[in-house]
């Protein structure tokens, strides 16, 4: 095992550190528990959010059965959007073309039917990406 050789200069420096980690350690201390605080505080506001979005969610299922979201279609705002953009899109996706309202009409006609009359609430996501 070597020797550590320490200098009288090398000994200084480090007790000057020790007495300013010393210096330092309550006020560190200090912001831990502050930390420590506010990571409960979040935790607890994001837990009455997400139970607020969860009531939100059934009472929306309550009104609105079903839902179909396709992921992007050549629609609305979308249809809008720049070439590049929907041209990005459409190479990314595993059949290398968007949705069209008639890819989303045989999953909002099932929703409509009787067929699925026990469903509720749901979200149906068309997506090939």
């Amino acid at each position: 095992m070597a020797k550590l050789k320490l200098s009288k200069q090398s000994l200084q420096k480090q007790r000057e550190l020790l007495k300013l980690y010393r210096r330092l350690l309550p006020s560190l201390d200090l912001k831990r528990r502050q930390l420590t605080v506010e990571t409960q505080k979040a935790r607890q506001e994001h837990a009455a959010a997400q139970a607020a979005l969860e009531e939100l969610d059934t009472k929306i299922g309550a009104e609105l059965p079903m839902l179909a979201s396709p992921d992007m279609d050549l629609t609305g705002l979308v249809k809008k959007a720049p070439s590049a953009f929907l041209e990005a899109n459409r190479q990314r996706s595993a059949l290398k073309r968007l949705c069209t309202p008639d890819d989303v009409a045989p999953a909002v006609a099932f929703l409509a039917s009787d067929r699925c009359s026990y469903m509720v609430g749901e979200f149906i996501y068309l997506s090939t990406f």
